[in-house]
């Protein structure tokens, strides 16, 4: 059976250098261990290229060397926070993170069928040793007439082989439509789990969206408030600390014949800032897309519209999620069916064990 994360080497008392290709490689330098047989300890292994590594002294003839991958299982690769900047290769990390721990995984269930085939075979050796040993202890005088039964069940034993090896081939070529629908409900699957992330990340940018748009109605009505204050606040209250309305200066040059021009002027001056606010006012509300009020700011049209565009494509997103989902289960299911009622075990030296279990999509 095929290993995805394990090499198996013999050494020859000179060789110290050994190649590194797991499937899919690894994330890191230091997931990559080495056991010599006999040795309690791992290896300390230097790296020559990303390929090759350096084991120290080179391990005696016939003594195994096995090279492997070990990636943590314990801890992720990278951990997502809210509003956190997501690269590509952080993403491709943390997916590569659990497809090489399941290949792992798989290089050990490779191992433990590999043994429970031996004791198998050992134990049906030591039973037939066993009968037989009763047998020709029983019919030791009549060792002619079992030559004869012994060629008759043999001629059916030659023919029982041709079945089996018929089976044989018949439960290959189920295995081998199993495993195509298998990766294709998993292709289906991945896709779900990506057309549903994208679903979350348009829904959640469409209510940050919304959430602008709310501040910038607010800020937009605090101007258009500030503005009318300036303008017409009544006579003697205060807009802001010591500063009063156009309306106050007005109220104060028409009730004094000793208004001096500053006073008129000052009315004027506040006329203009009532204006100003009215306008920004204005902007806070309807200015159009991707143009700045202020710095950095935008109006609540602009939230407004890009909350409409993620609230779009998170429905697409999520409509796509459920149309993949739905495919990786009816594959899961072909394939599931395309094995049913056949005995792996007759081809348990070439058929690959492989989990059925494809988690729940979110």
């Amino acid at each position: 059976m095929p290993y995805y994360a394990t090499h198996i080497y013999t050494g020859d008392g000179s060789t110290n250098t050994f190649a590194v290709n797991f499937t899919l490689g690894y994330l890191h330098e230091d997931h990559v261990k080495v056991q010599v047989e006999g040795e309690a300890e791992l290896r300390e292994i230097t790296f020559i290229t990303p390929g090759l590594v350096d084991i120290g002294t080179a391990p005696g003839t016939g003594l195994k060397v096995f090279v492997y991958r070990d990636t943590p299982k314990e801890y992720l690769v990278h951990s997502y926070m809210q509003g956190a900047s997501i690269t590509a290769q952080n993403i491709d990390e943390s997916n590569l993170q659990s497809v090489l721990i399941n290949h792992e995984n798989l290089d050990a269930t490779v191992n433990l069928i590999e043994m429970n085939e031996i004791l198998d075979i050992a134990e049906g050796h030591s039973e037939q040793a066993g009968e037989y040993a009763f047998l020709a202890g029983t019919y030791r005088d009549d060792a002619q007439d079992r030559a004869n039964d012994a060629l008759v069940h043999a001629e059916a034993s030659h023919s029982y082989a041709a079945d089996s090896y018929n089976y044989s081939v018949n439960a290959l070529s189920y295995r081998d439509d199993a495993l195509d629908f298998r990766n294709t409900a998993e292709s289906y699957k991945d896709q779900a789990v990506f057309q549903a992330g994208l679903a979350s990340e348009s829904a959640e940018f469409a209510e940050i969206s919304s959430v602008n748009a709310d501040f910038s109605s607010m800020d937009s009505y605090e101007y258009m408030q500030k503005s009318a204050e300036w303008a017409q606040k009544a006579e003697d209250l205060e807009v802001d600390a010591g500063q009063f309305s156009s309306l106050h200066y007005a109220a104060k040059a028409a009730a004094s014949e000793d208004a001096t021009a500053a006073d008129v002027i000052q009315s004027g001056a506040y006329v203009v800032q009532s204006n100003e606010y009215a306008e920004l006012s204005k902007d806070w509300a309807e200015k159009v897309e991707d143009s700045e009020v202020v710095p950095g700011s935008f109006s609540s049209l602009h939230h407004a519209s890009k909350s409409q565009v993620s609230a779009s494509d998170a429905a697409v997103s999520a409509a796509n999620a459920e149309g993949f989902a739905i495919d990786a289960s009816v594959y899961s299911n072909l394939g599931l069916g395309g094995a049913a009622g056949f005995d792996f075990g007759l081809v348990s030296d070439t058929v690959e064990v492989f989990p059925t279990d494809y988690g729940t999509l979110i």
